[in-house]
């Protein structure tokens, strides 16, 4: 398997409910895509907001992909499903370290918005990698770079495993560093 090195995560905000049940059918979509190499229907917990989050091997592939099937059928559709159109290129972001298991369901996970665009960040970031690979309960994991800030996004079979992670010694390291945070609990809708 190809090592992600780019980034989709997309908020949309909904017209209607039905747009869950929209992004759960693009999963079969996304499953024809060969070089969107992970792909996640995401509901946010805490906010009447979804997103989808997705990985590729080149810039190329994420090209390819937001030119693809799975955005032409949003936008067919965007009058009745979301309230304001896709921020592609607000949405686009750099894989700076990647652990990616093979993975059967998941159920939740976390997107951490760092709000630093520090050199000392990033090297903090993809030198945390090792202390994530240790962690067994957590199968899925992305450190990465949008223009402006960076974040966490991470993924678990269930809340047992986020809740061991949250008190990891990443999560306690970047803890103490005192950057400012945004923590979004997400759910699982669909994966590939």
């Amino acid at each position: 398997m190809s090592t992600p090195a780019y980034a989709l995560f997309l908020p949309l905000h909904p017209k209607s409910p039905e747009l869950g049940t929209f992004l759960q059918a693009g999963r079969a979509l996304a499953v024809e895509e060969p070089d969107t190499l992970q792909w996640f229907a995401l509901k946010y917990k805490a906010a009447d907001t979804y997103a989808i989050f997705d990985t590729f091997p080149t810039t190329s592939a994420r090209v390819a992909h937001t030119s693809g099937k799975i955005p032409e059928a949003l936008m067919a559709r965007a009058d009745e499903l979301i309230t304001q159109p896709p921020d592609l290129a607000g949405a686009e972001a750099t894989v700076l370290a990647s652990k990616v298991q093979a993975f059967g369901s998941l159920k939740c996970g976390l997107y951490v918005k760092i709000k630093d665009t520090g050199e000392d960040l990033k090297q903090f970031l993809i030198n945390a990698l090792p202390l994530v690979e240790a962690e067994g309960f957590t199968p899925v994991w992305y450190a990465i770079q949008f223009p402006g800030y960076f974040a966490i996004v991470d993924f678990f079979a269930d809340e047992e495993g986020k809740g061991a992670h949250l008190k990891g010694k990443v999560a306690e390291a970047l803890m103490a560093r005192g950057h400012d945070l945004e923590i979004e609990e997400l759910e699982v809708l669909a994966s590939k």
